[in-house]
């Protein structure tokens, strides 16, 4: 065991400047380490449903008949992630998840704005399984929210509870720069609410207790 005499004082190096003093802060009590990613992928999206006909406001009417599938495209998404270690333990990570995706409503729902665009937010908890000096497997879950922002005037912004499990690999370029590839389920609850987009009436309903967004990302995080 150290002698706590063996240690400079807090009090000597004060006296010598803040830049010392930090120094030792930081060695003393060494921080947890950092990441951030920054991803982009695809995103897949779940159809929806043609709700039934005395929902349907009159200014905006489906083409297609109640209980037909509206698609949702898939496309492009974007997101971060930003984790530390929890108790300094480097294969295991806590912390929060975003990712935005643009999406459109299908011609079916007969809207005038069919532009939708889908965000999530999670706290997520990550395990790490290191392979070799440079590759690693994680598993990752999460529990949060999922944002719905239609553009059309007919229907309403949805928040909703909603999860994610996914898992990737990770490789390392450099001590700092690592290349992660992933893949995620994201479900969002909604408990079979049929009017839940409605703004005086609508044509899209959601007639399960949940849908499903899937993701494959690719990208760059960085380790402080």
């Amino acid at each position: 065991m150290l002698s706590i005499m063996n240690k400079p004082s807090r009090l000597a190096i004060y006296k010598h400047g803040f830049i010392p003093l930090l120094i030792f802060v930081l060695t003393d009590n060494p921080a947890e380490a950092a990441d951030i990613a920054f991803l982009a992928g695809y995103q897949a999206d779940s159809d929806l449903e043609i709700s039934t006909s005395d929902q349907w406001p009159p200014e905006n009417l489906p083409i297609g008949n109640p209980g037909e599938n509206v698609d949702m495209d898939d496309g492009s998404s974007w997101a971060i992630s930003i984790n530390t270690d929890f108790h300094n333990n480097p294969n295991q990570k806590v912390g929060l998840f975003y990712s935005k995706h643009s999406s459109e409503f299908g011609a079916t729902a007969g809207l005038v704005n069919p532009s939708l665009d889908i965000a999530f937010l999670h706290f997520n908890g990550t395990n790490i399984y290191p392979q070799s000096d440079r590759l690693s497997y994680f598993v990752t879950a999460g529990i949060g929210a999922a944002y719905y922002k239609p553009d059309d005037a007919t229907l309403n912004d949805v928040t909703r509870f909603s999860l994610q499990i996914g898992g990737g690999a990770i490789l390392e370029i450099t001590e700092n720069l690592y290349i992660q590839l992933d893949a995620r389920w994201l479900p969002t609850f909604f408990n079979s609410e049929a009017s839940v987009f409605c703004s005086g009436g609508c044509t899209i309903s959601v007639n399960s207790d949940s849908i499903s967004q899937f993701q494959m990302n690719a990208g760059l995080m960085l380790r402080f």
